[in-house]
């Protein structure tokens, strides 16, 4: 069984001047290369209270599956794409 706890998703908020690596958007992609998910649990945890398209957590559970995770800046959470 797999856990993966994702960083906070959120920026600082004194600006994309601030620290600048804060404010890429860059989405975070999680696949099943081995084809595992199937037989075992991978379960995708945010940071602290942040969700993932409001859910507490979200599973992969197809066998060569993915999934993708866009981070929401301004509120600290993760939309799920895919």
């Amino acid at each position: 069984n797999v856990t993966l706890n994702l960083p906070s998703s959120k920026a600082a908020p004194q600006g994309p001047q601030a620290i600048p690596g804060q404010w890429v958007i860059n989405p975070v992609t999680v696949v099943d290369v081995g084809g595992h998910a199937a037989a075992h649990t991978f379960l995708i945890v945010p940071f602290g209270a942040e969700t993932i398209s409001s859910l507490a957590n979200v599973q992969l559970a197809s066998a060569f599956g993915s999934i993708i995770l866009e981070p929401l800046l301004e509120t600290g959470s993760w939309n799920l794409i895919q």
